[in-house]
């Protein structure tokens, strides 16, 4: 018998810096990889309304507050690919988003690595592939 706690003690589970000084860096190692990465981001309030254009997607700057604490809001996505090269003066990050394929370039966008550095929460975690 089993719960969910006893699970999570025993996972795979690994967690890495993605901003900051080495952020990108373990960003593109693990991605090259072949592994996703779920973080925790603050979010703009275009963000809700992004359906993929512009691209990379760089946000108005304004932080969605939470209405009762006053707070950034929160949420968590999965980061499945980077470029480096994305546009002449910028590399990006692709993301799936969980709002449904209605959202941004079919429920995926591309944010540029300086809206990337603004909006994460700092750390992802990632299951690495069995050797």
């Amino acid at each position: 018998n089993h719960s969910a706690g006893s699970e999570l003690q025993h996972s795979r589970i690994q967690v890495t810096t993605i901003t900051g000084q080495g952020g990108l860096s373990n960003l593109r190692a693990i991605l090259a990889s072949g592994m996703p990465i779920a973080y925790g981001t603050s979010l703009y309030t275009d963000f809700a309304h992004y359906r993929g254009t512009p691209a990379p997607y760089v946000g108005n700057g304004q932080w969605v507050q939470n209405r009762r604490t006053g707070k950034r809001a929160g949420h968590v996505m999965l980061i499945v690919a980077y470029n480096d090269a994305y546009t002449t003066k910028t590399g990006a990050v692709r993301i799936q988003n969980s709002f449904g394929t209605g959202w941004g370039d079919n429920g995926f966008v591309w944010i540029a690595y300086d809206a990337l550095e603004a909006m994460a929460q700092g750390r992802g975690v990632y299951i690495p592939v069995a050797a």
